[in-house]
């Protein structure tokens, strides 16, 4: 079996590379950025991982300008970033942390509300807009809320059949607001990106393959899965370096513009909705994701 999906189975602006950091040009060296990342570079394959397990590699801001600074820093030849999740879940969304920040939003201008939804999206499409690279998300578990959001901000999306994919933003009273909700649409189509959206619809991986979401079913043992993800990635490496570049920037011309409109959409819309937003309440401590939590959020 090959792993494609007709198988059916098995201050956010500042981008700068910190200085101090070990050189991510150093073939097979695993780069700690904080604790909420962590970066390998081996030639022209990078791989960024999410590295908060305990609470399912939930986001905050600081992992979205941690993900940036590392990308900012990578070298040139880098021609791949496969984007990972540690632990069982690729991202079960946002932190419940960021929910609070979103309710406190309410009393600033609409403009800075704006201008701060503006900066949080930057961190989701420079995955797609890093000139001459492909970006591909390993999904495991849940990619729920942000976590899918950040999936579908790659260019592909390669799942394993039991993960859980949603945007449940509708059912606490706001819509995806980090530029989901283009890509969702141009890889399903208007209806079943409605079904997601609106419908708040869990999909298991095999079905993100089946609607177009996802390209490729992995292997649900993490070793196996290891392995088909090193072998498709080595597939795709041993074409000529140039023609892969240009190809990945000529099929994301296609639809930049349209997607760039739909994400000023968003945030105008989550602006508006946000003026009766409250943030939902859990019980427990601030450090665990509660079991009772809605999908797509965490802690």
């Amino acid at each position: 079996m090959d792993g494609r999906c007709s198988a059916r189975s098995a201050s956010i602006s500042d981008t700068r590379y910190p200085s101090g950091w070990p050189d991510p040009g150093v073939p097979g060296t695993r780069h700690t950025v904080t604790v909420t990342i962590a970066l390998d570079v081996e030639g022209a394959w990078a791989r960024l991982t999410l590295e908060r397990p305990r609470v399912r590699n939930a986001q905050t801001p600081q992992m979205w300008q941690e993900w940036l600074q590392a990308l900012a820093g990578l070298p040139a030849q880098v021609r791949i970033i496969t984007v990972h999740g540690a632990g069982e879940s690729f991202s079960s969304g946002l932190d419940r942390s960021v929910l609070a920040e979103a309710a406190g939003l309410r009393g600033r201008p609409p403009a800075e509300q704006v201008a701060q939804i503006e900066r949080f999206q930057h961190a989701f499409r420079i995955w797609h807009e890093r000139a001459g690279t492909l970006t591909i998300a390993i999904v495991q578990g849940a990619a729920l809320g942000a976590g899918c959001q950040l999936a579908s901000a790659c260019d592909l999306m390669w799942v394993c059949p039991d993960a859980q994919l949603g945007l449940p933003e509708v059912g606490l009273g706001l819509v995806p607001d980090l530029t989901g909700t283009a890509r969702l649409l141009r890889r399903c189509g208007p209806t079943r990106a409605l079904e997601v959206v609106a419908a708040g619809r869990t999909l298991t991986g095999t079905e993100a393959c089946d609607w177009g979401i996802a390209t490729r079913l992995l292997p649900t043992d993490p070793a196996a899965r290891e392995n088909a993800v090193a072998a498709a990635v080595t597939a795709i490496l041993s074409q000529p370096a140039a023609a892969l570049a240009s190809a990945v920037d000529l099929m994301r011309a296609a639809d930049q513009a349209e997607g760039r409109a739909q994400q000023e959409r968003e945030r105008t819309t989550q602006v508006h909705l946000l003026a009766a937003f409250t943030a939902p309440t859990w019980p427990g401590s601030a450090g665990e994701a509660p079991t009772s939590a809605p999908a797509g959020v965490s802690a």
